[in-house]
């Protein structure tokens, strides 16, 4: 999947300092800086690897639904399942030479200590 900035928001921050991952109160204050209802994102996704001739796709918008609100669940209860890329490639193998390999250590996501 790809996030690309909506028009909305583009132009409201300067996209070279965002907050890295873990700098939750700099990203708060920027969230809390969008009107209502605001469009976050386009997002699109791949059917399959574009070497195996895959197209990407808009698949719909990442939009606030309404204003902005934090809270103790959101902060401490609300979690996403994300579905582990090796569940797709045990239905499709054939996409396993195009997945994104790292070294232990080398990854910057937040949650590669689950990998090991």
């Amino acid at each position: 999947m790809r996030f690309e900035p909506h028009q909305d928001v583009h132009d409201k921050f300067d996209w070279a300092k965002l907050p890295v991952s873990g700098d939750y109160y700099s990203a708060i204050y920027q969230l809390n800086s969008m009107p209502a209802d605001t469009t976050l994102y386009k997002v699109f996704a791949w059917d399959k690897p574009e070497a195996l001739g895959g197209k990407e796709s808009y698949i719909g918008d990442l939009v606030m639904d309404g204003e902005f609100t934090t809270s103790k669940f959101g902060d401490e209860d609300l979690f996403f399942r994300h579905q582990r890329s090796d569940e797709d490639l045990k239905i499709h193998p054939e996409w396993t030479p195009y997945k994104a390999h790292f070294k232990l250590g080398e990854s910057k996501c937040p949650f590669a200590h689950l990998w090991k």
